[in-house]
C-alpha cells in the first residue's frame, strides 16, 4: 500500500485500514477473539511481535499505546511544551523494550476494555489529525521539534502503516481458527 502524502488521503485510508480490520474480525465467536494465536511465526521474519503478541487483545493494546505515543507527543509539542515522541528511557534502538512493557502493562486488560480504548485512541488520532493543516503535517521541518521527519509521517506510522501490521497477523489467526 502506498503511504499518504496528503491529508486527506491519510485521513481516508487510516479510516478503512481500521474499519477493514474490524471488519476482518465478523464471524469470529467471541472465544475465537479471545483465544490465543496459535499459528506459526513466518520463517522470513523473525521481529520480536511474532512472540510478543500471544492474541488480538495484544494487537489492540499495541496499537493503543502507539496512538497515545502520538496523542501525547503532538499534543504536547503544539501546545508549546517540549517532548520526545519515545518516553525516556527508550529511544529508537530500544523502542522493542518499550513495546514489550507496554505488552507487560496489559495483561490483565481484558479484551473488550482493550477493543474500546483502540477505538477511543483512534478516534482521538483521528481527531488531531482533521485539525492540523496539510502543510504542518507533510512539510518536512514545519515544526522543528519534528526534526527531519514530517509529523505526518509519524502519523501514518502509528495509523495506517501499524493498521497493515496488524491485519497481517489478524489474517493468520481468523484462517487458523475458521480452519
Amino acid at each position: 500500500m502506498v503511504k499518504p502524502k496528503t491529508k486527506e488521503t491519510l485521513i481516508e485510508q487510516a479510516h478503512r485500514q481500521f474499519n477493514q480490520m474490524f471488519n476482518m474480525l465478523e464471524g469470529l465467536s467471541s472465544e475465537d477473539k479471545m483465544t490465543a494465536f496459535s499459528f506459526d511465526k513466518p520463517k522470513s521474519d523473525q521481529a520480536a511481535h511474532w512472540t510478543r503478541d500471544k492474541n488480538l487483545r495484544d494487537i489492540y493494546i499495541h496499537l493503543y499505546e502507539w496512538h497515545k505515543l502520538l496523542i501525547n507527543w503532538l499534543t504536547t509539542n503544539l501546545n508549546n511544551q517540549s517532548s520526545a515522541f519515545l518516553p525516556n528511557a527508550y529511544n529508537w534502538k530500544t523502542y522493542g523494550d518499550m513495546n514489550m512493557m507496554f505488552w507487560e502493562k496489559h495483561q490483565i486488560t481484558s479484551y473488550d476494555h482493550a477493543e474500546k480504548m483502540l477505538k477511543n485512541s483512534h478516534r482521538e488520532v483521528m481527531d488531531l489529525i482533521a485539525n492540523l493543516d496539510e502543510k504542518g503535517l507533510f512539510e518536512k521541518g514545519f515544526y522543528d521539534w519534528s526534526g527531519t521527519t514530517s509529523i505526518g509521517s509519524y502519523c501514518v506510522s502509528a495509523t495506517c502503516s501499524h493498521y497493515e501490521w496488524a491485519m497481517n497477523k489478524m489474517k493468520r489467526h481468523r484462517k487458523k481458527v475458521l480452519s
